[in-house]
């Protein structure tokens, strides 16, 4: 037998089957010890009993005719016995309540039979005796001897009747005497035999508990990405460690909600979620341990799924990342649990407890290695960007450069179109530039807002009209819609503007050639909201979650560069400066919407403002 399976094997008893009831049932499953070697020994104890009481036959009184007869139906009963006990194992398997009785009958009849106090048939007593020390325990055992006692005594005063000498009275008294030593003498061996007998089996158990603790953690010990095969195998171990039927695993999360089962096995499977400890009473904060069944002395706990339990016996499960504890419980149709098998319970807790640290660890890993790739995507990504933006102005300007020259011989149109196109390019350098900086200040903090009452409709009219002559290339409206009476925000006008032509320009990439872009501003509770949305593609839904991460561009409409990817990661770390939010929602019918809230203005508004 492989060591897994002996293991296996000892925990679970080692296989032998229960006793049944009967009229000495009870006492004898509750207290005898499985003695595999007892039924041998106690067998030939029988024979030397029958042995004995031969030699003793010619010491008798001669009272007894037939005693040979006598002595052969006792060999022929014994002969019976010995093949039934071979095939049973009565006192191993705790099912000697028959033959208790049946010697019993039998040491009592062969006295009565044969001359009582003179009887050559008190060995058989005897070996009653030291049966009765075997099926049974301590005081138990004790009680039953006095009680074979007083049979022989009841036997003998029958047999004897009236005609009491003094010699049968110290016979007698004599072998009551005996049988009291003999059986005490039985009661102290079977006592100690018992003791030994479970301190090798707990250390037995202990050691198979360990052999499959081992093996379990240093399942768990393997780098997965599954959390829940950890905690699958761990309730696996539970239900080897300590026979559970059913197995259960709570994590308190505070998306979900407390509390969630994350693990199940056997019937909890198929439980409902109301399922939970809260339910059940277990003040986990403060109790460590819970323990409810009729094994307990307690009701199941409400909407226990198997109802043969007897016993639910949880642990709690310290938190993890300072979060609320979770719970590892377990049932099963024995009994409660003793103290070895609280200390495996506690050693699974104390591994699930790891096993959810891991797990959180290893997550947190992966996704700052995910964030790492990203980041390396967009560096790359940005260096693209950066060396694009570069490049166009520069090799218009060094096109140009040649002929600087030779402008003033150039017809007005021509040295005017130069020009333009001389300060078109220095304004794209200096826009990258800014932004280049302007990035870096925000993520070092060295932003500094100059905030006055500002009205924020005025902001995005003037704005807008700016950007007329942009929209135009692309044949774009723009509409603008706007409460009455709305408060003046309190706000940095320069770096508002900023924000807003960000997402002008946004909507002018992305939106559709032809199309509308659309200004909403209004009141959002203490706050001013403006949304600027367009009828474009609209963002994909995979990369939403990162339309404001640094470096993240966008190929906008027509498949053109997408710019560095700066311009709505200043935006929000700007608006957020404001005091305000800044996020994306999809529009609609299609296309993009940038909301941002700015907090009202607690001064009135001192005007629309030149600057």
């Amino acid at each position: 037998m492989t060591p897994r399976r002996r293991a296996a094997s000892l925990l679970r008893g080692g296989g032998d089957p229960a006793p049944p009831p009967g009229p000495l049932g009870r006492a004898a499953r509750a207290e005898a010890a499985s003695l595999p070697r007892a039924d041998r020994l106690l067998l030939g104890l029988r024979w030397a009993a029958l042995g004995a009481a031969l030699l003793l036959a010619p010491l008798g009184s001669g009272q007894a005719p037939g005693l040979p007869a006598l002595f052969a139906a006792a060999g022929a009963l014994n002969a019976i016995v010995s093949v039934a006990a071979l095939a049973r194992r009565p006192f191993a398997t705790g099912r000697a309540s028959a033959l208790l009785v049946a010697d019993a009958i039998q040491a009592t009849s062969l006295t009565l039979l044969t001359g009582g106090a003179h009887s050559p048939f008190f060995p058989l007593f005897l070996l009653l005796a030291v049966e009765l020390a075997v099926a049974f325990a301590g005081r138990t055992a004790a009680a039953w001897i006095l009680s074979a006692g007083a049979l022989h005594v009841a036997a003998v005063v029958l047999r004897e009747g009236g005609d009491w000498v003094t010699l049968d009275a110290y016979m007698a008294v004599g072998k009551l005497f005996v049988l009291l030593i003999v059986g005490a003498l039985a009661v102290a061996f079977t006592t100690q035999v018992r003791l030994e007998d479970r301190h090798r089996a707990l250390a037995e158990r202990n050691a198979a508990q360990m052999v499959l603790l081992n093996e379990l953690f240093f399942e768990l010990n393997q780098p997965r990405d599954d959390l829940g095969h950890a905690l699958r195998a761990l309730l696996a171990g539970a239900q080897r460690l300590l026979a559970a039927d059913v197995g259960l695993v709570f994590l308190c999360e505070p998306v979900l909600g407390c509390w969630r089962m994350t693990a199940s096995l056997g019937r909890a499977e198929a439980t409902p979620a109301a399922l939970t400890p809260a339910s059940w009473g277990w003040q986990i904060a403060t109790d460590e341990t819970f323990l409810a069944g009729p094994a307990a002395g307690t009701d199941l706990p409400a909407g226990w799924p198997d109802p043969a339990t007897r016993v639910v016996a949880g642990i709690r499960l310290e938190a993890q990342g300072g979060g609320e504890p979770g719970a590892l419980v377990i049932g099963r149709a024995g009994g409660p649990l003793d103290d070895g098998e609280w200390l495996a319970l506690r050693a699974l807790a104390r591994e699930t407890e790891l096993s959810l640290r891991n797990a959180r660890l290893h997550a947190e890993e992966q996704a700052q290695l995910a964030r790492l790739r990203q980041f390396e995507d967009a560096r790359q990504s940005f260096f693209s960007a950066v060396a694009h933006e570069l490049r166009t102005p520069l090799t218009v300007l060094k096109t140009l450069m040649p002929s600087v020259a030779d402008w003033a011989r150039l017809p007005a149109a021509e040295r005017a179109r130069a020009t333009e196109m001389v300060e078109a390019n220095l304004g794209r350098l200096e826009t990258l530039i800014s932004d280049l900086l302007d990035g870096a200040r925000v993520e070092a903090g060295a932003v500094a807002l100059r905030r006055e009452p500002t009205d924020a409709e005025d902001r995005v009219r003037r704005l807008a009209q700016s950007l007329q002559p942009l929209f135009e290339t692309r044949r774009q409206e723009v509409a603008i819609a706007a409460e009455a009476g709305l408060p003046p925000v309190d706000a940095d006008r320069r770096r508002l503007d900023q924000v807003l032509s960000s997402l002008l320009h946004n909507a002018f990439k992305f939106g559709r050639q032809g199309g509308q872009i659309g200004v909403r501003v209004a009141r959002d509770g203490a706050d001013v909201r403006i949304c600027v949305e367009d009828d474009g593609p609209g963002v994909p839904a995979a990369d939403r979650e990162h339309v404001f991460d640094k470096f993240y561009s966008a190929a906008p409409a027509g498949g053109a560069q997408g710019g560095l990817g700066l311009g709505l990661y200043i935006s929000r770390e700007l608006v957020a400066l404001h005091g305000g939010r800044l996020w994306h929602e999809p529009r609609p019918g299609g296309g993009s919407r940038f909301c941002l809230t700015l907090p009202a203005a607690k001064e009135g508004c001192d005007g629309p403002g030149d600057d």
